[in-house]
């Protein structure tokens, strides 16, 4: 990380009022945005995922079903949107779709239900957002 402080003291980017740093995980936006702002840096962590959720704020908890073989859990995770016009990695979930966070993997080498050029299993998607059926979801 000192790396982006020198990087960010350099010409041109001194001279720059704002960059936008992108991470794979909430975890190292969140980390990087703290390593800034404790060199004097003005910086603030944010992150795609505001859609849709429960009422009370929360997403809601389930089990990631596998496509292949019925009733294997494959992950827990939690819903963040079924909205059909919402995206994931850029293409949109489309009908009876979800797109849920990966948090617990549970059989790591599954396959996910629409491979990324990064995100092909379930160890792969580990704090990440990924679309999976929502027949295939299973709610705790």
């Amino acid at each position: 990380m000192k790396d982006l402080l020198v990087l960010m003291e350099s010409h041109p980017y001194k001279e720059i009022r704002s960059i936008i740093v992108y991470c794979k995980f909430q975890y190292e936006t969140d980390m990087i945005s703290k390593y800034l702002r404790d060199n004097n840096i003005n910086s603030k962590s944010t992150n795609s995922n505001n859609t849709s959720s429960t009422q009370s704020g929360q997403k809601k908890k389930c089990y990631l079903i596998d496509c292949s073989k019925p009733g294997q859990k494959v992950a827990e995770g939690r819903v963040w949107s079924s909205n059909p016009t919402d995206t994931v990695h850029l293409k949109p979930l489309g009908p009876n779709a979800s797109k849920v966070s990966v948090d617990v993997p549970l059989v790591g080498n599954a396959k996910v239900w629409k491979p990324s050029s990064e995100i092909q299993t379930i160890d792969d998607a580990l704090g990440s957002l990924v679309a999976w059926p929502s027949d295939k979801l299973l709610f705790m």
